[in-house]
């Protein structure tokens, strides 16, 4: 009587017994849930499987954006470190700016140093001249070479300085620069000579000596190491002179030079 009344009804009885809970479903109910349960999953299953492809997809943007940060990486360090060499190289310049604009501090004021003491001298010479009535040329030139012939250079070259100052015209002025360019010599005073010689050429273009002068000043120039100015002066003399008698040993000077070109014990330029 008991079964038969519970399959007529068809009543399906889940019982779950906890303190305080009572739970029953229905065939019907169960069929839906079990739909429901099927539908959800369905719907995880798919939801899963596009959050896989998008993780998927988020990975190789991931790694996409790791390869293009270790290259701005290198790339960056690539910069730095380009950076910091031509900051070295801008430190070395400047220092070695300051270096030769130190240098040339000291070298003007050695030479004017050197200016005033020319000064003084040049004062003390007028005085000289004055004292010993010495107011005509010839007598000046006669006094410098005495003193060049004695070996007294310095007195020599102020001698022929002030001879060349106040008597410009002098008809012996091209001697008095060329004696003065080389008292220097043989005081070594070699850029001061180069600079006589080559007045004497420059002021005088038709004296008797003006390719001495610039045979000169080729030796002397050869002597500083000044290897391209000691050739442009020889050049010059073989152009300006052909038929001085000194036109062949320039040419022999200038090949001895030309073969020394390279050795940078010979040469400087």
């Amino acid at each position: 009587m008991q079964n038969s009344w519970l399959s007529t009804a068809s009543v399906a009885l889940v019982v779950s017994l906890s303190p305080g809970c009572f739970w029953v479903t229905t065939q019907h109910q169960g069929e839906q849930l079990r739909e429901d349960i099927d539908r959800l999953e369905s719907q995880v299953g798919e939801q899963q499987e596009t959050l896989g492809t998008r993780v998927e997809r988020l990975q190789e943007v991931l790694d996409e954006a790791t390869d293009l940060l270790a290259r701005n990486s290198a790339d960056l360090g690539a910069d730095v470190n380009e950076l910091v060499e031509e900051q070295a190289k801008l430190n070395g310049i400047v220092m070695e700016a300051s270096r030769e604009v130190a240098e040339l501090r000291n070298e003007l004021a050695v030479m004017t140093s050197q200016q005033d003491d020319v000064q003084q001298r040049l004062v003390l010479l007028e005085r000289r001249v004055e004292e010993e009535e010495l107011d005509d040329p010839d007598e000046l030139f006669a006094v410098g070479r005495e003193h060049f012939t004695d070996g007294d250079y310095e007195s020599a070259t102020e001698f022929f300085r002030y001879l060349v100052i106040k008597y410009p015209d002098f008809e012996k002025a091209d001697e008095a620069q060329y004696h003065r360019g080389e008292s220097h010599y043989r005081l070594d005073n070699y850029e001061s000579a180069l600079g006589e010689f080559q007045r004497v050429f420059e002021n005088h273009p038709d004296s008797d000596i003006a390719d001495d002068a610039l045979f000169r000043a080729g030796e002397t120039a050869f002597r500083l190491k000044w290897c391209t100015d000691a050739r442009a002066y020889l050049t010059l003399l073989r152009q300006e002179y052909p038929d001085s008698p000194l036109a062949e040993r320039a040419g022999r000077l200038e090949n001895q030079i030309r073969r020394s070109q390279d050795d940078s014990s010979r040469c400087e330029n």
